[in-house]
């Protein structure tokens, strides 16, 4: 694990809100990160007809499934849960390597959404990216909204999967 909120705060850029906290997770974590997963499958599900036992059943599965390729694929990332207080945010997840920043997941829960903390976030990784010369990569799925978002803030497409887009941003391209 790389520390990268640590790392963040002693490379000398703040973060914008003082109030959100950067938290490792641990196992006593798995529900609330389940919960944060889910809500970002209610609209496709609320269309399949599945009873609220099916749809919790696929949520588990497909939980369980991400959450395991992750810990395996990226044993040395960061898996924060962005916390307010007592109050849990969301979830950010990043890859540090030598010259290339992963980011492999930010989610917000629904109430935190759409209220500029994502945008706060994002930045914050690029400033980071800027500060130390890094390329910062991701993919996200076609249908995603956060796709447009990404390339507004100045990601480009490198490589079109099918399902996922794999985006980079690049420190001399800003």
């Amino acid at each position: 694990m790389h520390d990268f909120a640590a790392g963040l705060s002693n490379s000398g850029i703040e973060f914008f809100d003082e109030s959100v906290a950067f938290c490792t997770i641990t196992k006593a974590d798995l529900p609330i990160l389940k919960q944060i997963y889910a809500s970002t499958r209610e609209a496709e599900l609320s269309m399949t007809g599945w009873t609220d036992e099916q749809k919790q059943q696929f949520i588990d599965h497909q939980f369980n499934a991400q959450h395991q390729h992750y810990q395996q694929h990226y044993a040395d990332a960061d898996f924060m849960l962005l916390k307010a207080g007592k109050n849990v945010l969301g979830r950010l997840y990043l890859q540090c390597k030598k010259k290339q920043l992963c980011l492999i997941d930010i989610t917000l829960l629904p109430a935190f959404r759409q209220q500029k903390l994502g945008q706060q976030i994002l930045t914050w990784i690029l400033n980071y990216a800027q500060k130390t010369a890094i390329t910062v990569t991701l993919h996200v799925e076609n249908h995603n909204p956060a796709y447009q978002w990404y390339l507004n803030n100045g990601f480009i497409n490198y490589e079109d999967r099918g399902v996922y887009q794999y985006l980079e941003w690049h420190p001399n391209a800003t």
